[in-house]
């Protein structure tokens, strides 16, 4: 079975107030050509379709006119929710999408008298293999085990996908390949990640969790493409840079699977961006020298770009206005000011830099920790952010039903 698998759509972001349809529609192009010119068995969209559960009106109508599009290939699609999109609004149009060929997984399905509706997860993609398809879940709603009131939460996101698994595997009496999605962040051990996301407060889970069964687990949430403990679950990464700590080169992946239990193969299929995301200087330097470096971009440079400033005290009034006159003329897009705090350190009788705070892409978490640094000189306790976090799930939680 081959697999296009693509996550991080983000549809509708506006990124500082400039509109991207125009680089996603780039995207769509691309898509389109990997379909049509590599012809995979089934194209699995691991999320976050939106950038919003409410997006605006020109993000839904390219959504539906690109996903027609690419029926128009005759490849089966299947799309499931992540944590910024809205679940109800993904599924109100399922029986529509399922006459192009598209399944849509928005949420945890039920059967009437409230078992886990396990063949609603599972798409068949005859002759070549099943994709068992997983949105994203809020923690607290994963079924309960049976007779184990106490479980933890990573035990019953076990149960409930092995509930699934069993499920495919029952049905799979051909021993074809298994795909299953989801939408949340995986480590081999959940106290141990190398990956940067970590500290904006990503929660990791431990792969143990996901159950046993599935060939190839097509992840998203994570934007950088990666599978670098574990051949078999990756990240595909977001098609463009959403924020300014994005600057690997964005892809999608053609997964290959020859059968039941073998290892897949993976291509990282590059998609060429139309602007990059740039921090200049690259190292945080003061205002005048700041300035001097940015005055010094190629005209013709399509790009994002923030100031990143040295400062000891409060920030210039005019560094904005300094920044947006070294760039007339330019095509580059002015996003504000990275600001990096500098005290004197009497050990080394010098100015040390105390505390970064970029443009960290409206993540509350991320923001609020980054506040409470830079105010107290210390990072938040575990209990604050325990609770915050909480908080901020709820919300999050109760915005995108």
């Amino acid at each position: 079975m081959r697999i296009l698998h693509t996550s991080d759509w983000h549809l509708g972001q506006n990124f500082n107030d400039f509109d991207r349809s125009d680089e996603h529609a780039a995207f769509f192009e691309h898509l389109y050509a990997m379909a049509r010119d590599r012809r995979p068995d089934v194209i699995v969209v691991s999320g976050d379709i939106f950038d919003t559960t409410a997006p605006p009106i020109g993000a839904q109508d390219m959504y539906n006119r690109q996903m027609i599009r690419l029926s128009e290939l005759k490849i089966p699609i299947v799309v499931t929710a992540g944590n910024h999109d809205s679940a109800s609004r993904l599924e109100v149009s399922e029986p529509l999408w399922s006459r192009f060929g598209l399944a849509v997984v928005g949420n945890l399905q039920f059967t009437p008298d409230g078992q886990v509706d396990t063949d609603r997860h599972i798409v068949e993609i005859p002759d070549k293999g099943f994709v068992v398809a997983v949105p994203y879940i809020y923690k607290y709603r994963y079924p309960e085990i049976p007779d184990k009131a106490d479980a933890t939460i990573e035990e019953r996101m076990e149960y409930f996908h092995n509930i699934l698994l069993k499920r495919a595997a029952e049905r799979n009496t051909a021993k074809l390949p298994v795909v299953m999605t989801a939408h949340l962040a995986v480590a081999e051990n959940a106290e141990k990640t190398d990956y940067d996301e970590r500290i904006a407060a990503m929660e990791f889970c431990n792969i143990k969790s996901m159950g046993k069964g599935w060939d190839y687990l097509a992840l998203g949430h994570i934007h950088r493409p990666s599978s670098t403990w574990n051949k078999h679950v990756r990240y595909c990464g977001s098609p463009i840079p959403l924020s300014f700590d994005e600057t690997t080169p964005r892809s999608v992946s053609v997964v290959d699977i020859e059968s039941l239990g073998a290892e897949p193969r993976i291509e990282e299929v590059e998609i060429p961006q139309m602007r990059r995301m740039l921090t200049v200087p690259a190292e945080p330097k003061p205002l005048n020298e700041a300035v001097a470096e940015l005055a010094m971009l190629k005209a013709d440079e399509e790009c994002y770009v923030r100031l990143n400033l040295l400062i000891t005290d409060l920030p210039d009034g005019d560094a904005g206005i300094r920044a947006q006159n070294a760039l007339q003329g330019k095509k580059a897009r002015y996003c504000g000011t990275k600001l990096t705090k500098a005290i004197f350190s009497p050990a080394t009788d010098s100015t040390q830099p105390l505390v970064s705070v970029a443009n960290i892409n409206n993540d509350p978490m991320a923001i609020a920790k980054a506040y409470y640094l830079q105010k107290n000189g210390v990072d938040m306790p575990d209990d604050i952010s325990a609770m915050l976090k909480f908080a901020i799930d709820e919300t999050i939680n109760q915005n995108r039903l």
